[in-house]
């Protein structure tokens, strides 16, 4: 049953979410406690001629921590893609039904960006505009996900004007602290929700399911 395959794609993307945050728990901690100890080293044992290396040393441990809150804003928008995937494929099997034939593309295999998975959402039936959908909210998360992907955390010439309504500069870095990941985590639990359940009404709408 379809319904049993929607939960079944919610199941495991709140089973991913859940180990996406406690990675990120468990290296951030790990990575603080690399930094207070080196702080404190530095603090019982100063060291003048040194001191560019250790800056560097710093710079270096402030960075992993970065580094960390960047994994996690990828591997959270990873989570939503791969719900939404596992959304459409199901409706590849449903499309041979006619009823659905438009609204799957003619490459039944092939995986769609989240902007065409919002497409097709449409092509479904599905009101998008609805207070349910934060697409605010994941908009950002898929405009950081990329910068950090594809220009690795910097705000260049390619993406400054899909950064610049969150306060971006340009070469600024962009930021994704634990805190934001927790946010995002809790934003994309709350969208796997929000669009398997209109999903469902939509189908149901459509007369192809019961309820």
């Amino acid at each position: 049953m379809i319904e049993t395959q929607i939960r079944a794609a919610r199941s495991l993307a709140r089973t991913e979410l859940l180990e996406v945050r406690e990675f990120c728990r468990e290296a951030e901690s790990f990575f603080k406690r690399n930094l207070k100890r080196f702080d404190q080293s530095v603090k019982e044992e100063p060291d003048s001629d040194e001191e560019m290396f250790l800056s560097d040393h710093r710079m270096e441990l402030e960075g992993r921590v970065e580094l960390t809150g960047y994994f996690g804003a990828i591997m959270v928008f990873s989570a939503l893609e791969r719900f939404s995937h596992r959304i459409y494929q199901s409706t590849v099997t449903l499309a041979l039904k006619p009823e659905l034939a438009d609204v799957v593309l003619s490459s039944r295999d092939r995986r769609l960006n989240f902007n065409e998975f919002k497409d097709f959402l449409k092509r479904l039936g599905v009101d998008t505009s609805g207070k349910q959908f934060d697409w605010n909210g994941i908009n950002e998360l898929q405009r950081l996900r990329n910068a950090i992907v594809h220009q690795g955390g910097i705000v260049t010439e390619a993406n400054f004007n899909f950064l610049r309504p969150y306060g971006y500069k340009e070469w600024e870095r962009v930021s994704a602290p634990m805190t934001y990941v927790h946010e995002s985590i809790r934003l994309v639990e709350d969208a796997t929700k929000a669009i398997g359940d209109a999903y469902l009404a939509a189908l149901r709408k459509r007369k192809l399911i019961d309820g």
